[in-house]
């Protein structure tokens, strides 16, 4: 199998820290971005946990729409109106 050299932009104090985490499991940063390229490939899709991804897309609309007064709700004047609130949302 024919190899290419990849060049990539990562945060200096990132790239550290994950070469001492690959150290433990006795893979060099190459081997270990290698056997995520793999897997990505042979699953079809990242093997990350995208749910990370989606909860800071959710938290910037969150934001987005607190800084625009859209989509909010309350104030509330009791804990029941709030429950009544969020459940009618659900």
């Amino acid at each position: 199998m024919a190899t290419i050299s990849v060049n990539i932009k990562i945060d200096a104090n990132l790239k550290e820290e994950a070469d001492k985490l690959f150290s433990n499991f006795g893979l060099s940063f190459t081997s270990a971005v290698n056997a995520f390229l793999r897997q990505s490939v042979q699953e079809r899709q990242p093997v990350f946990n995208t749910s990370l991804i989606a909860g800071r897309a959710l938290t910037a609309k969150a934001l987005a729409d607190s800084d625009n007064d859209a989509d909010i709700h309350g104030p509330f004047n009791t804990f029941d109106e709030m429950m009544a609130d969020i459940n009618a949302d659900a």
